[in-house]
């Protein structure tokens, strides 16, 4: 299907859920400020785990290894007033991969020389973490990243979008550009982050077709952005929902998740994701980053540990490094 994107001028969503959706009576208010609503209802099996035989694939809500990705030295350093030097990073990706960190974005091409040297420089460090940059979906942007994470023993190249558009017209630039971008960095590298910016505050169809799009390119980690701080998490998890009942390719790749903190709900709208099958957060030391910050990477892994702890999600973190890695950066952190 990959290949066939690549010329292909047609996008279609297509099946079951998909036909239950759009079956329902009365959309949804959007449960977002945006004043739209949803195009797509919750099909009546949500929540519960589809069996093979339905031709979908089967996600379990209940169980399954949580992956912990750490934004700190990419997204977090976007706060303003905080510096660190290219040996700071080296150290606190150090730490962060002893502590049990599945993943660090260590850095990008977006916001100066020195994050892409960050980058750089970490990549031959780190061992058992997966090591990850963020380029945007330029062509160029995508080939320094994949430059820089060449020395890394597991690379990952993470790409985005905005699947926030105002017109009906310029939905399909946004698929091409979904499609472009990941088949880029397809070419350089086999394990592809794409994240859906602002995706809470964009129209769900649009959001689930973009979503299609890019796990039929390849990506292999799917990750939904509360950009603008926006969810709280009752609507976060309806949201999830709708759009696993949509796409049940969904089932296939890593949900992730990356919430913003504007409004305070950042750490509640990370566990009631996890509740409804996000295995990916997406986190920074102290909760630093630009505005009002990410959710706070110890919060969260307590969080998990006290609601999830006594079913089967599993969670291998290191306290006590934890503590330390935290440590390092509320020293750097610029005085109120």
């Amino acid at each position: 299907m990959c290949a066939n994107l690549r010329e292909s001028q047609s996008y279609s969503l297509g099946g079951q859920a998909i036909a239950e959706a759009q079956s329902q009576p009365d959309p949804l208010v959007h449960p977002y400020p945006t004043g739209r609503p949803l195009l797509w209802r919750v099909a009546p099996d949500r929540g519960r785990s589809r069996s093979a035989s339905d031709g979908e694939a089967v996600v379990d809500r209940s169980s399954g290894r949580i992956l912990l990705f750490d934004t700190s030295l990419r997204d977090g350093l976007q706060m303003r007033g905080l510096r660190l030097g290219i040996e700071e990073r080296v150290a606190i990706a150090s730490l962060l991969d002893r502590m049990g960190i599945d993943a660090i974005e260590a850095g990008s091409c977006l916001n100066g020389k020195q994050d892409l040297e960050g980058l750089e420089a970490i990549a031959p460090t780190i061992q058992r973490a997966t090591v990850c940059g963020l380029a945007s979906p330029d062509r160029a942007d995508i080939e320094r990243v994949a430059d820089a994470l060449q020395s890394a023993a597991k690379p990952r190249l993470n790409t985005y979008e905005s699947t926030r558009v105002t017109q009906l017209e310029n939905v399909r630039p946004l698929l091409d550009r979904v499609r472009d971008s990941i088949l880029r960095a397809k070419d350089r590298l086999e394990d592809v982050q794409w994240s859906a910016v602002e995706a809470t505050a964009s129209d769900i169809e649009v959001v689930c077709q973009a979503v299609d799009v890019a796990i039929a390119c390849g990506a292999t980690t799917i990750s939904i952005a509360d950009t603008k701080g926006i969810a709280v998490p009752e609507a976060f998890a309806q949201f999830l929902l709708q759009l696993q009942d949509a796409v049940p390719q969904l089932g296939q790749v890593t949900l992730a998740i990356h919430c913003h903190n504007h409004r305070g709900w950042a750490v509640e709208n990370v566990l009631a994701a996890i509740g409804v099958g996000a295995r990916q957060v997406e986190s920074t030391l102290e909760g630093i980053g630009p505005q009002g910050g990410n959710s706070n990477l110890e919060q969260c892994v307590m969080g998990i540990h006290d609601r999830y702890s006594y079913g089967a999600m599993e969670l291998d973190i290191d306290f006590n490094l934890l503590e330390t890695a935290s440590q390092l950066v509320r020293k750097k952190m610029p005085r109120a």
